[in-house]
Protein backbone atom coordinates (compact mmCIF):
# COMPACT_ATOMS: atom_id res chain seq x y z
CA UNK A 1 0.00 0.00 0.00
CA UNK A 2 2.84 2.41 1.02
CA UNK A 3 4.57 1.73 -2.13
CA UNK A 4 1.54 2.31 -4.39
CA UNK A 5 1.31 5.93 -2.39
CA UNK A 6 4.97 6.83 -3.65
CA UNK A 7 4.32 5.89 -7.13
CA UNK A 8 1.21 8.26 -6.90
CA UNK A 9 3.12 10.70 -5.40
CA UNK A 10 6.04 10.36 -7.86
CA UNK A 11 3.54 11.07 -11.12
CA UNK A 12 3.05 14.92 -9.44
CA UNK A 13 6.99 15.71 -9.44
CA UNK A 14 8.76 17.28 -12.20
CA UNK A 15 10.81 15.39 -14.65
CA UNK A 16 14.38 14.45 -13.62
CA UNK A 17 16.00 15.85 -16.71
CA UNK A 18 14.79 18.14 -18.96
CA UNK A 19 17.75 18.67 -20.77
CA UNK A 20 17.73 15.23 -22.13
CA UNK A 21 17.93 14.21 -25.79
CA UNK A 22 16.59 10.65 -26.80
CA UNK A 23 16.62 8.52 -29.66
CA UNK A 24 13.94 5.92 -29.85
CA UNK A 25 14.41 2.53 -32.93
CA UNK A 26 11.35 1.02 -33.23
CA UNK A 27 10.92 -2.23 -35.51
CA UNK A 28 13.74 -4.06 -37.10
CA UNK A 29 14.83 -1.45 -39.35
CA UNK A 30 14.54 1.43 -36.49
CA UNK A 31 16.64 -1.04 -34.38
CA UNK A 32 19.13 -1.84 -36.64
CA UNK A 33 19.55 2.28 -37.63
CA UNK A 34 19.69 3.61 -34.26
CA UNK A 35 22.17 0.69 -33.53
CA UNK A 36 24.97 2.45 -36.04
CA UNK A 37 23.82 5.91 -34.80
CA UNK A 38 25.15 4.45 -30.93
CA UNK A 39 28.22 4.05 -31.89
CA UNK A 40 28.71 7.63 -33.57
CA UNK A 41 29.28 10.51 -31.76
CA UNK A 42 25.98 12.78 -32.05
CA UNK A 43 24.94 14.54 -28.89
CA UNK A 44 22.16 11.88 -27.97
CA UNK A 45 22.00 11.32 -24.00
CA UNK A 46 20.17 7.98 -24.39
CA UNK A 47 19.08 5.60 -26.37
CA UNK A 48 15.87 3.32 -26.44
CA UNK A 49 15.13 -0.14 -29.05
CA UNK A 50 11.36 -1.36 -29.18
CA UNK A 51 10.15 -4.22 -30.80
CA UNK A 52 8.07 -7.47 -30.99
CA UNK A 53 11.45 -9.09 -31.98
CA UNK A 54 13.80 -10.36 -29.31
CA UNK A 55 16.68 -10.62 -31.76
CA UNK A 56 16.36 -6.73 -32.42
CA UNK A 57 16.93 -6.27 -28.95
CA UNK A 58 20.23 -8.28 -28.85
CA UNK A 59 22.70 -5.56 -29.48
CA UNK A 60 26.11 -4.59 -28.21
CA UNK A 61 25.61 -1.77 -25.98
CA UNK A 62 27.34 1.15 -26.20
CA UNK A 63 26.28 3.80 -24.02
CA UNK A 64 23.16 4.32 -22.20
CA UNK A 65 20.41 2.20 -23.40
CA UNK A 66 17.18 1.44 -22.39
CA UNK A 67 14.84 -1.84 -23.96
CA UNK A 68 11.29 -2.46 -24.57
CA UNK A 69 10.12 -5.91 -25.41
CA UNK A 70 6.39 -6.05 -27.36
CA UNK A 71 5.44 -10.19 -27.11
CA UNK A 72 2.44 -10.35 -29.48
CA UNK A 73 2.47 -14.00 -29.21
CA UNK A 74 2.64 -16.41 -32.10
CA UNK A 75 -0.82 -16.30 -32.88
CA UNK A 76 -0.12 -15.16 -36.47
CA UNK A 77 -1.64 -11.69 -35.85
CA UNK A 78 0.53 -8.99 -36.70
CA UNK A 79 -1.10 -6.10 -38.17
CA UNK A 80 -0.17 -2.26 -36.97
CA UNK A 81 -3.31 -1.98 -35.20
CA UNK A 82 -2.75 -5.22 -33.18
CA UNK A 83 0.43 -4.62 -32.02
CA UNK A 84 -0.64 -1.14 -31.15
CA UNK A 85 -3.37 -2.51 -29.00
CA UNK A 86 -0.86 -5.18 -27.65
CA UNK A 87 1.21 -2.34 -26.80
CA UNK A 88 -1.37 -0.41 -24.45
CA UNK A 89 -0.35 -3.23 -21.77
CA UNK A 90 2.69 -1.04 -21.30
CA UNK A 91 1.67 2.19 -21.94
CA UNK A 92 2.64 3.30 -18.09
CA UNK A 93 6.47 1.82 -19.21
CA UNK A 94 6.47 3.50 -22.51
CA UNK A 95 5.50 6.58 -21.28
CA UNK A 96 8.01 6.64 -18.33
CA UNK A 97 10.40 6.28 -21.29
CA UNK A 98 9.56 9.32 -22.98
CA UNK A 99 9.26 11.67 -19.89
CA UNK A 100 11.90 13.93 -19.31
CA UNK A 101 13.04 14.41 -21.93
CA UNK A 102 13.80 17.82 -24.05
CA UNK A 103 14.10 16.54 -27.31
CA UNK A 104 13.20 12.99 -29.04
CA UNK A 105 14.45 10.94 -32.41
CA UNK A 106 12.06 8.59 -33.43
CA UNK A 107 13.17 6.23 -35.80
CA UNK A 108 11.54 3.53 -37.49
CA UNK A 109 10.83 1.86 -40.77
CA UNK A 110 6.74 1.89 -42.20
CA UNK A 111 7.22 -1.39 -44.11
CA UNK A 112 6.58 -3.44 -41.50
CA UNK A 113 3.68 -3.84 -38.74
CA UNK A 114 5.82 -2.45 -35.97
CA UNK A 115 7.18 0.29 -37.29
CA UNK A 116 3.72 0.88 -38.78
CA UNK A 117 1.87 0.22 -35.25
CA UNK A 118 3.86 2.00 -32.83
CA UNK A 119 5.71 4.71 -34.53
CA UNK A 120 2.59 6.45 -34.39
CA UNK A 121 1.48 5.43 -31.01
CA UNK A 122 5.08 6.85 -29.16
CA UNK A 123 4.89 9.88 -31.52
CA UNK A 124 1.58 10.60 -29.92
CA UNK A 125 2.42 9.85 -26.52
CA UNK A 126 5.54 12.74 -27.39
CA UNK A 127 3.15 15.33 -27.73
CA UNK A 128 1.13 14.16 -24.68
CA UNK A 129 3.51 14.69 -22.79
CA UNK A 130 4.57 17.72 -24.20
CA UNK A 131 7.98 16.21 -25.81
CA UNK A 132 9.29 17.88 -28.94
CA UNK A 133 9.87 14.57 -31.69
CA UNK A 134 11.24 14.20 -34.86
CA UNK A 135 10.36 11.42 -36.65
CA UNK A 136 12.85 9.65 -38.85
CA UNK A 137 10.35 7.18 -41.24
CA UNK A 138 11.93 4.58 -44.02
CA UNK A 139 9.15 4.07 -46.82
CA UNK A 140 9.11 0.60 -47.90
CA UNK A 141 10.11 -0.52 -51.76
CA UNK A 142 8.32 0.05 -54.62
CA UNK A 143 8.03 -3.60 -55.33
CA UNK A 144 6.38 -4.30 -51.42
CA UNK A 145 2.79 -2.97 -52.53
CA UNK A 146 1.11 -5.33 -49.74
CA UNK A 147 2.67 -2.60 -46.97
CA UNK A 148 2.15 0.41 -48.78
CA UNK A 149 -1.44 1.19 -46.88
CA UNK A 150 -0.58 0.69 -43.94
CA UNK A 151 2.98 3.09 -44.56
CA UNK A 152 0.81 5.87 -46.02
CA UNK A 153 -1.94 5.71 -43.04
CA UNK A 154 0.97 5.24 -40.56
CA UNK A 155 2.79 8.31 -42.11
CA UNK A 156 -0.47 10.70 -41.62
CA UNK A 157 -0.47 10.10 -37.92
CA UNK A 158 2.71 10.62 -37.51
CA UNK A 159 2.84 14.05 -38.77
CA UNK A 160 0.15 15.24 -37.30
CA UNK A 161 2.20 14.18 -33.98
CA UNK A 162 5.88 15.44 -34.65
CA UNK A 163 6.77 18.70 -34.87
CA UNK A 164 9.22 17.41 -37.89
CA UNK A 165 8.88 14.39 -40.05
CA UNK A 166 12.16 13.06 -42.49
CA UNK A 167 10.63 10.60 -45.30
CA UNK A 168 13.30 8.59 -46.43
CA UNK A 169 11.90 7.03 -49.98
CA UNK A 170 13.64 3.40 -50.01
CA UNK A 171 13.75 3.04 -53.57
CA UNK A 172 15.51 6.17 -54.14
CA UNK A 173 18.90 4.88 -51.75
CA UNK A 174 21.46 3.68 -53.95
CA UNK A 175 21.96 -0.23 -54.25
CA UNK A 176 22.92 -2.86 -56.29
CA UNK A 177 19.60 -4.43 -57.68
CA UNK A 178 21.59 -8.29 -58.32
CA UNK A 179 22.75 -8.54 -54.64
CA UNK A 180 20.65 -10.95 -52.68
CA UNK A 181 17.99 -10.07 -51.01
CA UNK A 182 19.29 -10.99 -47.35
CA UNK A 183 21.43 -8.30 -48.22
CA UNK A 184 19.51 -5.99 -50.24
CA UNK A 185 17.70 -4.35 -46.93
CA UNK A 186 20.84 -3.96 -44.70
CA UNK A 187 22.49 -2.48 -47.13
CA UNK A 188 19.15 0.50 -47.23
CA UNK A 189 19.95 0.33 -43.64
CA UNK A 190 23.57 0.80 -43.57
CA UNK A 191 23.86 3.73 -45.95
CA UNK A 192 20.50 5.30 -44.30
CA UNK A 193 22.37 4.92 -40.65
CA UNK A 194 25.56 6.58 -42.43
CA UNK A 195 24.20 9.30 -43.76
CA UNK A 196 22.07 10.34 -40.53
CA UNK A 197 25.17 10.05 -38.92
CA UNK A 198 27.18 12.47 -41.25
CA UNK A 199 24.42 15.03 -40.56
CA UNK A 200 24.45 14.86 -37.16
CA UNK A 201 28.12 13.77 -35.86
CA UNK A 202 30.36 16.63 -34.46
CA UNK A 203 33.16 15.36 -36.23
CA UNK A 204 34.03 16.19 -40.15
CA UNK A 205 35.97 18.91 -41.67
CA UNK A 206 32.47 21.14 -42.20
CA UNK A 207 29.91 19.56 -39.57
CA UNK A 208 26.14 20.37 -39.37
CA UNK A 209 25.34 19.26 -36.05
CA UNK A 210 22.35 18.33 -34.30
CA UNK A 211 20.83 21.99 -33.86
CA UNK A 212 21.40 23.06 -37.35
CA UNK A 213 19.16 19.44 -38.31
CA UNK A 214 16.53 20.28 -36.07
CA UNK A 215 15.92 24.24 -36.74
CA UNK A 216 15.85 22.80 -40.75
CA UNK A 217 13.67 20.27 -40.57
CA UNK A 218 11.29 21.57 -38.20
CA UNK A 219 8.13 23.78 -39.24
CA UNK A 220 5.21 21.99 -41.61
CA UNK A 221 5.69 19.91 -44.50
CA UNK A 222 7.95 17.04 -44.65
CA UNK A 223 11.42 16.70 -45.02
CA UNK A 224 12.45 13.90 -47.35
CA UNK A 225 16.16 12.69 -47.10
CA UNK A 226 17.58 11.38 -50.66
CA UNK A 227 21.50 10.31 -51.23
CA UNK A 228 23.48 10.89 -54.22
CA UNK A 229 27.09 8.95 -55.27
CA UNK A 230 29.36 9.44 -58.30
CA UNK A 231 33.28 8.28 -59.32
CA UNK A 232 32.90 10.47 -62.22
CA UNK A 233 35.36 13.69 -62.77
CA UNK A 234 32.75 16.04 -61.88
CA UNK A 235 31.21 13.79 -59.11
CA UNK A 236 30.43 16.67 -56.20
CA UNK A 237 27.92 18.37 -58.93
CA UNK A 238 26.79 14.78 -60.44
CA UNK A 239 26.22 13.40 -56.79
CA UNK A 240 24.43 16.50 -55.76
CA UNK A 241 22.41 16.11 -58.75
CA UNK A 242 21.17 12.73 -58.60
CA UNK A 243 20.18 13.52 -54.74
CA UNK A 244 18.13 16.11 -56.70
CA UNK A 245 16.51 13.81 -59.19
CA UNK A 246 14.80 11.73 -55.97
CA UNK A 247 12.95 14.52 -54.40
CA UNK A 248 11.67 15.05 -58.27
CA UNK A 249 10.22 11.37 -58.01
CA UNK A 250 8.65 12.50 -54.44
CA UNK A 251 7.29 15.64 -54.22
CA UNK A 252 7.25 18.99 -55.96
CA UNK A 253 11.05 20.58 -55.82
CA UNK A 254 9.45 23.95 -56.09
CA UNK A 255 7.83 23.80 -52.91
CA UNK A 256 11.15 23.11 -50.93
CA UNK A 257 12.07 26.11 -48.00
CA UNK A 258 15.22 25.26 -46.65
CA UNK A 259 18.14 22.12 -47.31
CA UNK A 260 21.19 20.75 -46.10
CA UNK A 261 23.65 19.49 -48.09
CA UNK A 262 26.64 17.03 -46.97
CA UNK A 263 29.12 16.08 -48.98
CA UNK A 264 31.59 12.90 -47.91
CA UNK A 265 34.54 12.81 -50.05
CA UNK A 266 37.94 12.51 -49.95
CA UNK A 267 41.30 15.26 -49.41
CA UNK A 268 40.61 15.94 -53.19
CA UNK A 269 37.37 17.93 -53.46
CA UNK A 270 37.89 21.21 -54.07
CA UNK A 271 36.23 24.49 -52.90
CA UNK A 272 35.35 25.23 -55.88
CA UNK A 273 33.31 21.86 -55.98
CA UNK A 274 31.17 22.75 -52.84
CA UNK A 275 30.62 25.87 -54.60
CA UNK A 276 29.45 24.85 -57.78
CA UNK A 277 27.29 21.89 -55.77
CA UNK A 278 25.62 24.47 -53.92
CA UNK A 279 24.71 26.67 -56.92
CA UNK A 280 23.56 23.58 -58.79
CA UNK A 281 21.28 22.48 -55.85
CA UNK A 282 19.61 26.09 -55.62
CA UNK A 283 18.84 26.16 -59.57
CA UNK A 284 17.32 22.82 -58.94
CA UNK A 285 15.09 23.00 -55.90
CA UNK A 286 12.66 25.95 -54.36
CA UNK A 287 12.73 28.55 -57.08
CA UNK A 288 16.00 29.69 -56.63
CA UNK A 289 14.68 31.02 -53.08
CA UNK A 290 16.44 27.86 -51.10
CA UNK A 291 17.82 28.41 -47.69
CA UNK A 292 20.93 26.16 -47.81
CA UNK A 293 23.08 24.31 -44.82
CA UNK A 294 26.57 22.94 -46.18
CA UNK A 295 28.74 20.55 -45.04
CA UNK A 296 31.60 18.36 -45.88
CA UNK A 297 33.62 15.13 -44.48
CA UNK A 298 37.06 13.96 -45.86
CA UNK A 299 36.14 10.45 -44.42
CA UNK A 300 34.62 8.96 -47.83
CA UNK A 301 36.97 6.75 -50.25
CA UNK A 302 37.15 8.25 -54.39
CA UNK A 303 33.47 8.05 -54.53
CA UNK A 304 31.62 10.96 -53.58
CA UNK A 305 28.28 10.92 -51.55
CA UNK A 306 25.90 14.13 -51.52
CA UNK A 307 23.25 13.24 -48.13
CA UNK A 308 20.42 16.19 -48.77
CA UNK A 309 17.65 16.96 -46.89
CA UNK A 310 15.34 18.33 -48.16
CA UNK A 311 12.34 20.37 -46.29
CA UNK A 312 8.80 22.40 -46.72
CA UNK A 313 7.49 19.83 -49.11
CA UNK A 314 3.61 20.03 -48.26
CA UNK A 315 3.04 16.90 -50.08
CA UNK A 316 4.87 13.35 -51.40
CA UNK A 317 3.91 10.52 -53.48
CA UNK A 318 3.69 8.49 -50.05
CA UNK A 319 0.22 10.59 -49.45
CA UNK A 320 -1.06 8.63 -52.39
CA UNK A 321 -0.61 5.14 -50.13
CA UNK A 322 -4.00 6.19 -48.08
CA UNK A 323 -6.97 6.14 -50.66
CA UNK A 324 -8.97 6.90 -48.07
CA UNK A 325 -7.69 10.15 -47.23
CA UNK A 326 -7.53 10.97 -50.95
CA UNK A 327 -11.49 10.31 -51.14
CA UNK A 328 -12.64 11.93 -48.04
CA UNK A 329 -10.28 14.84 -48.36
CA UNK A 330 -11.94 17.34 -45.51
CA UNK A 331 -13.81 14.94 -43.95
CA UNK A 332 -12.88 13.23 -40.80
CA UNK A 333 -12.97 9.80 -39.84
CA UNK A 334 -12.24 8.30 -35.96
CA UNK A 335 -8.71 6.80 -36.71
CA UNK A 336 -8.16 5.28 -33.35
CA UNK A 337 -7.55 2.12 -34.83
CA UNK A 338 -6.39 -0.12 -31.61
CA UNK A 339 -9.57 -2.15 -32.26
CA UNK A 340 -7.66 -4.95 -31.51
CA UNK A 341 -8.24 -3.47 -27.85
CA UNK A 342 -12.02 -4.88 -28.25
CA UNK A 343 -10.71 -8.57 -29.19
CA UNK A 344 -8.27 -8.25 -25.86
CA UNK A 345 -11.14 -7.38 -23.73
CA UNK A 346 -13.84 -10.26 -25.21
CA UNK A 347 -10.82 -12.82 -24.81
CA UNK A 348 -10.60 -12.49 -21.06
CA UNK A 349 -14.45 -12.20 -20.29
CA UNK A 350 -14.79 -15.29 -21.74
CA UNK A 351 -12.13 -16.91 -19.54
CA UNK A 352 -14.43 -15.36 -16.64
CA UNK A 353 -17.37 -16.96 -17.33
Amino acid sequence: MASDVLEDLMDYLPPPNLDKILAVGIGTAGCRILSHLESADIGVDEYVYVSCDQRDLKIPIVGSRSQLFVDIGFDGKSTPSYVRGVAQRQMKEIRSMLTGARLVFLIGGLGGSTGSGLTPLLAQIAKEEGTRAVCIVAMPFGFEKSKHFFAGTSLKRVRQNCDAVIVIDNDAIPNREQMPISKFYALANDKISSALSGLVSSSGELSIGLNCLVDTVAGEGYTVMSIGESSSVNKAEEATTRAVESIYRVGEPDEASRAILYLVGDDNLAASEIATSTSRLNTMLGRNALEIHQGFSAGGGGTLTAVLLTSGLKTTKFDNYDPLAQILKDKQLDEDMDCSLIEELSSILAQLE
